[in-house]
């Protein structure tokens, strides 16, 4: 059994396919850019320690982009790093109402040109939420820069698999 699945329960709903849609504001809410995604979230039980996430991006102007991150667990939360960004995932123990809440801290490293706010060395922290179900969910994205709000990225999804 993959123990990230067991021991982040939350998270472990997460596990399918999702799509939606990013859109990205700046600090006062206008949009700056919006694109369609599909992620698909994976708990592999031949490796009890990962948890794997693909990321699909489409843009109306046929722009694309697809991101593989690979998540180890480090004691009760998840770890990862790579050339783009690094962080760190853990849940809320307790349910506030009907709500899953799962928590996101991560950096960039490099400038990948998908967000209007591809700023090198920006910190990111990420709230996501998922009803009872685990069929809906809304993420929130905050962009810091030097301790200063460079925007926000507004994600709503729905499970199709």
């Amino acid at each position: 059994m993959n123990m990230i699945k067991k021991l982040m329960p939350q998270h472990g709903g997460s596990e399918g396919i999702w799509e939606g849609v990013y859109i990205y504001c700046d600090p006062e809410g206008n949009e700056l850019d919006r694109h369609k995604s599909r992620l698909t979230h994976f708990f592999p039980d031949d490796k009890p320690d990962e948890y794997h996430q693909r990321n699909q991006y489409e843009w109306d102007d046929g722009r694309t982009e697809d991101l593989t991150f690979v998540f180890q667990r480090d004691e009760d939360e998840m770890k990862w790093g790579n050339d783009r960004s690094y962080g760190k995932v853990w849940e809320e123990k307790q349910r506030v109402g009907d709500m899953a809440n799962v928590r996101v801290s991560w950096h960039r490293t490099k400038i990948e040109g998908y967000s209007p706010f591809d700023i090198p060395y920006a910190t990111i922290h990420e709230l996501i939420e998922m009803d009872a179900d685990f069929q809906h969910r809304a993420r929130v994205w905050q962009w810091y820069v030097d301790g200063e709000l460079a925007g926000r990225t507004i994600i709503k999804e729905k499970r199709v698999a």
